[in-house]
């Protein structure tokens, strides 16, 4: 509800991209907690996740999280295709170990979410011959359309640009989907994605026409003001309105 615009604007409309931020670096602090404690989420996806209106989250289902112990280990026998790091692709989880590499590619992947207005990091225009694949075939391949190799999969047209986000944090989720791709132990953990929201959130700046629009103060101009005036044509709402856009119902 809060990464998607539509659903956001109905759900909690004053929620912006600092609040986004934050939503991430709380949600990467929590992943982190555990992992320190010996844990494996595994099955890490938006539906075991609740967020409150103040950025703060709570982990749900967690009678899934791999646990070790001195009885042995008990394995995450579920999880969600476009949420599967690549190296557990078309395996069965009863069978295999989680790692904590492969909780930070999901992690990596949900934070792209929150902060890309729900856009997946592994979607995109096909530009290949016959039906366009599906996301877990995508990650399978490393088709990582922001990666800068060559690739069948383009951004869409109206999606966010990767511009509006912090430079460390664009160099991360490089790390993650194409230099971690086959390389897990390149994937940034959640203490260091913890470290690097807060920093990006800390550096926001405030539009001057709506102080609903914070955006990185690395832009010379409103992303988010741009992006309604080049769009608004096409039906796309304000993703961050206004108190008084949204007391009168734009």
């Amino acid at each position: 509800d809060v990464y998607h615009p539509k659903t956001r604007r109905q759900v909690c409309p004053m929620f912006n991209w600092r609040y986004l931020h934050y939503t991430a670096a709380n949600l990467s602090s929590a992943v982190a907690a555990l992992h320190a404690r010996g844990y494996c989420i595994g099955d890490i996806n938006e539906r075991n996740i609740l967020v409150k209106d103040t950025a703060m989250v709570t982990l749900i289902d967690t009678d899934s999280f791999q646990v070790f112990s001195s009885a042995g280990m008990f394995r995450c026998l579920v999880g969600v295709p476009e949420f599967t790091p690549p190296e557990l692709i078309g395996k069965s989880f009863a069978q295999v170990d989680r790692s904590v590499e492969s909780d930070n590619f999901s992690l990596a992947v949900l934070i792209f979410k929150l902060l890309m207005e729900g856009v997946h990091p592994f979607d995109g225009l096909y530009q290949g011959a016959g039906d366009p694949p599906p996301l877990e075939d995508r990650i399978s391949r490393g088709d990582y359309p922001h990666s800068g190799n060559p690739c069948q999969i383009k951004p869409r047209p109206h999606a966010l640009v990767l511009d509006v986000l912090h430079a460390e944090i664009r160099q991360m989720f490089h790390q993650c989907f194409a230099e971690g791709h086959r390389l897990p132990s390149q994937r940034p953990t959640a203490a260091r994605w913890k470290e690097a929201l807060e920093k990006a959130a800390h550096e926001l700046a405030v539009c001057q026409v709506n102080v609903q629009h914070y955006y990185g103060h690395h832009l010379q101009n409103c992303p988010w003001c741009e992006r309604r005036t080049r769009f608004g044509n096409l039906g796309h709402h304000d993703p961050f309105p206004s108190e008084s856009d949204v007391r009168a119902g734009r």
